[in-house]
């Protein structure tokens, strides 16, 4: 039997012709009479039940769908919120280690040519070169600084063979690579284009995926090391600009003002060695190591080793001063501290949350000649 269903008059549900018409065999509709001069479906009890429930059902998919778009939609703003917040809190931080870097780098210009009186009893009175000091600002963080002559380093344009060796070795080079480097180094700073042995000139460089041209003449800069053949293994070992340098002029290097790398490489890497260095460097408040104590800190095979290429003392008007500033941290600190919302010990406090933050590396360089600095060379970068 065919007929109309009611529901189809009164519910959006059932738009067109197949919803609008149902067929029905054997079920609950079996009488319709006319009554008060009107038409009117006769059900028997319980017929008006199917309406009402398809009605409830499709309105409840409806809301629960709705529910469910709203909530993706404050979950994806409260996301985009959090990550704009720590943005902008990162943002701040290297900000922060910023200005306590520069802070280091303005204290040891300072502490380079001033000239405290004894009775202010203040702890500038001895100014250490390459000895990392370090100072807090409370509530602020901290800055650490040192600063070195140039004639500390190795002069890329200057050193000896047998310095170099011992350099690469002691960074992991096997022989072969040694000689790679060493003669590419040699063929970089000659005007030819004749390759020694193991070198390289102008042909291997155009024939790498992304070509350039050797300078064929002195090196400029300390980060030009890491263009020439056979540095690509040492690349994150070293940063060129603490062990390297164009400035020092000579072949040997100044015991009394080294960088933490380069003390490392000389002491190789025994840090026994390197906390009896600064020991000393404390010991004698200001006045030069002398030969006797470079046997001390190297012992005996070290020191002979290095002997032709360390000198107590050379006089140079390059100075080069790193700082690193770091956000957050207080004395005592390993790592930064943030202030976190959370429930502590007993409930509703906040919790100082420890997160390790990137501090803000400036390494300067300046030309001390005539008794002003002058800077030279000014980089930055994450430590």
């Amino acid at each position: 039997m065919r007929v109309h269903h009611p529901c189809a008059a009164h519910s959006p549900f059932f738009p067109g012709l197949l919803l609008n018409e149902v067929t029905m065999t054997g079920f609950w509709w079996h009488v319709q009479e006319k009554r008060q001069g009107g038409q009117r479906w006769g059900k028997r009890a319980g017929d008006a039940a199917p309406c009402a429930q398809i009605q409830l059902g499709y309105a409840l998919v409806v809301v629960i769908l709705i529910l469910l778009l709203v909530s993706y939609l404050a979950a994806d703003l409260a996301m985009q919120v959090r990550s704009e917040l720590r943005a902008a809190h990162n943002v701040k931080v290297r900000l922060a280690g910023r200005f306590l870097a520069l802070a280091g780098i303005e204290t040891a210009v300072f502490r380079k040519v001033d000239k405290p009186i004894d009775a202010l009893g203040t702890p500038y009175e001895h100014f250490v070169e390459g000895y990392p000091y370090e100072e807090y600002r409370p509530g602020r963080g901290r800055f650490r600084y040192y600063l070195v002559n140039e004639s500390g380093k190795i002069d890329l344009n200057t050193f000896p063979r047998g310095l170099m060796e011992l350099f690469l070795a002691y960074h992991g080079l096997d022989e072969e690579g040694i000689e790679v480097v060493i003669d590419s180094i040699l063929d970089w700073r000659d005007p030819d284009d004749l390759h020694r042995l193991n070198g390289a000139e102008t042909d291997y460089y155009q024939a790498l995926d992304d070509p350039y041209i050797p300078r064929n003449g002195r090196f400029q800069d300390p980060a030009e090391f890491f263009l020439v053949r056979g540095t690509a293994a040492l690349r994150n070992k070293f940063d060129p600009y603490e062990v390297f340098t164009v400035n020092n002029g000579r072949s040997r290097i100044n015991f009394n003002s080294l960088t933490p790398q380069m003390l490392a490489f000389l002491t190789g890497g025994d840090a026994e060695k390197i906390a009896l260095y600064r020991q000393m460097q404390e010991e004698k408040a200001g006045v030069r190591l002398t030969v006797a104590d470079m046997q001390t800190i190297l012992g005996p095979e070290r020191y002979e080793t290095l002997r032709p290429f360390l000198v107590p003392a050379l006089k140079n008007a390059f100075f080069a001063v790193t700082a690193v500033g770091e956000a957050g941290y207080e004395p005592g600190d390993e790592t930064g501290v943030e202030e976190a919302p959370g429930v502590g010990g007993d409930g509703g406090e906040e919790e100082r949350e420890r997160r390790h933050w990137p501090g803000v590396r400036i390494q300067v360089l300046y030309n001390w000649r005539g008794g002003a600095p002058r800077f030279l060379r000014w980089r930055e970068s994450f430590s």
